[in-house]
């Protein structure tokens, strides 16, 4: 083993092993919990983005729709709207890899004709036709789990409800490594032996 960590990115191959990455945020949303709507105008969120580039940002991630708890949920078209026009500047001005952070599949095929080269899906492809979109794109992918939905996602107070969907990444991975299925290759941050364990709650 040499200890290579590599991904393939579009047409670009990154060892992943070889240093910490670092990926700059941009949501394109008056309502993230991240930067409170700071980069909502698109001039501002391309502006942004070139700035993280300079400071050293290794990946660039637009997102057009919040999914800070008890968030909204946005139309296509609206994520659409937010989402392309800055990843089409931004592919222009910049040589770092974009992610569309997005988990529907008509954001995602407009995003990489933007020039979007990573998915990053917080819902771990809730809509299946993430992945054909992926596949034919030759991007890349992040699968990442989410508790319900973001308008609901705090109304139970269980704290072992969130981990059903840490197997449902692993359901998507099992789904991409089928024959006839998706050729992407997905990293699961958690590991299968691993076990949720409750929360101690503190009171003030």
């Amino acid at each position: 083993m040499d200890g290579k960590v590599e991904w393939r990115v579009g047409d670009r191959v990154i060892d992943c092993g070889a240093r910490t990455h670092v990926m700059g945020i941009i949501n394109v949303t008056p309502d993230s919990f991240s930067d409170g709507g700071r980069f909502f105008e698109s001039e501002v969120a391309v502006a942004a983005g070139v700035q993280m580039v300079q400071d050293g940002a290794d990946f660039l991630d637009v997102g057009g729709e919040s999914t800070r708890p008890g968030s909204d949920p946005v139309s296509v078209d609206e994520e659409i709207d937010r989402v392309v026009r800055v990843i089409k500047r931004l592919a222009a001005e910049v040589e770092t890899p974009i992610s569309v952070d997005t988990r529907k599949h008509e954001v995602t095929l407009a995003a990489v004709d933007a020039g979007a080269a990573i998915v990053n899906d917080v819902t771990a492809g809730s809509d299946p036709r993430v992945f054909d979109v992926v596949r034919d794109a030759g991007a890349a992918m992040v699968l990442m789990h989410m508790r319900d939905e973001p308008k609901t996602m705090q109304q139970s107070r269980t704290t072992r409800t969130s981990w059903p969907r840490s197997g449902t990444i692993w359901r998507s991975v099992w789904r991409l490594r089928q024959p006839g299925g998706s050729t992407v290759t997905a990293w699961p941050s958690i590991r299968a032996s691993a076990s949720p364990r409750p929360r101690k709650r503190t009171t003030s």
